[in-house]
């Protein structure tokens, strides 16, 4: 079966929304992380890391969001990427 690029996105989106449909079991702290709305969601913050480059963490954020106003700090990245343990990830890939 031969899938086009949408079909292919459709999937990785799938698999992101599996993960952050129960994202407490990847919180460094379960009963706080990733509860309260933040310019960076786990839903967005697992894009983002999937889909980063070799390029600095700044032009890689400014790839992803634009020239934004609202796009999120390089510290605020780091500080949310924190939250997050690597079997997140881990199972993003396994979903996909």
């Amino acid at each position: 079966m031969i899938m086009n690029h949408q079909q292919i996105k459709n999937l990785f989106f799938s698999a992101v929304e599996h993960v952050v449909s129960d994202i407490s079991q990847y919180a460094v702290h379960p009963d706080s992380d990733f509860r309260r709305s933040k310019k960076i969601s786990a839903q967005k913050l697992i894009s983002f890391l999937v889909s980063q480059g070799s390029s600095s963490t700044r032009v890689e954020m400014i790839d992803f969001w634009g020239l934004d106003s609202f796009m999120p700090t390089a510290s605020a990245l780091s500080q949310q990427r924190a939250k997050l343990k690597p079997e997140a990830l881990e199972a993003v890939f396994r979903h996909f």
